[in-house]
């Protein structure tokens, strides 16, 4: 059954509540901002949008070093019963640039590019060098690369940005962080295994049963896999 405006809603509240237990993690800065665009009457469409100012050791409280800012454009999945996600940006800038330094992008329906993929701002004269070699259009923009992440299913979630900015770059985390972040890493891998099992029901049903559980076949047959996500790049 398709989600009503309401269940819609709901379900933007409830990812809503995952993305503050993931940004709250990180020790903020002033100018801490979350701001929902909830789906209206006639139009199941939602965006969240996360700006959180970095803190790094010494750091006064205003942070100042860089910032954090996490987007969502949330739609209905192609099964009509859940939110999905169409596109999301989690984007890394120093505050003495505006340029990203890094940014972790997924499209649902991308052009000529990886559904999940990430950008580096940076210099390399040896990778420069090859993709002059190679003819590329811009051999010294680096963030022109899309660098492919595992696709629509097996991409990176909010956690795992914020768990790289505390490990390996040494901005702040707030009490606590660790449990929060593999608590709401668990969570999102888990909705992913639920739509891998969609996209691949007998290779999920192979493994069930390899692991003794039976598993009865619906009354209308076996459901085709979804070669469209398996194969997507």
């Amino acid at each position: 059954m398709t989600l009503t405006h309401d269940e819609f809603n709901d379900e933007v509240d409830d990812f809503v509540g995952d993305v503050m237990n993931a940004v709250n993690c990180l020790e903020p800065g002033e100018g801490w901002l979350i701001d929902v665009a909830m789906a209206s009457a006639d139009r199941l469409r939602s965006v969240v949008d996360a700006t959180l100012p970095l803190r790094g050791p010494g750091d006064g409280s205003d942070g100042g070093l860089a910032e954090l800012s996490a987007t969502y454009r949330l739609c209905v999945d192609s099964y009509g019963t859940h939110i999905a996600v169409e596109h999301s940006s989690f984007v890394l800038k120093a505050t003495i640039e505006r340029a990203p330094i890094i940014r972790w992008d997924y499209d649902r329906r991308p052009n000529n590019k990886p559904r999940s993929h990430v950008q580096v701002t940076a210099q390399r004269g040896a990778l420069s060098h090859i993709l002059s070699r190679l003819g590329h259009k811009t051999p010294h923009n680096i963030e022109s690369l899309h660098i492919p992440m595992g696709g629509e299913r097996f991409r990176p979630c909010l956690e795992d940005v914020i768990e790289f900015l505390i490990r390996d770059c040494g901005f702040k985390g707030s009490a606590g962080w660790k449990q929060a972040i593999q608590d709401g890493r668990a969570r999102w891998r888990r909705i992913q295994t639920r739509a891998v099992v969609r996209d691949s029901p007998e290779c999920a049903v192979a493994e069930l049963e390899s692991l003794g559980y039976k598993v009865i076949p619906p009354e209308a047959g076996a459901r085709d896999e979804r070669l469209d996500r398996l194969t997507a790049w």
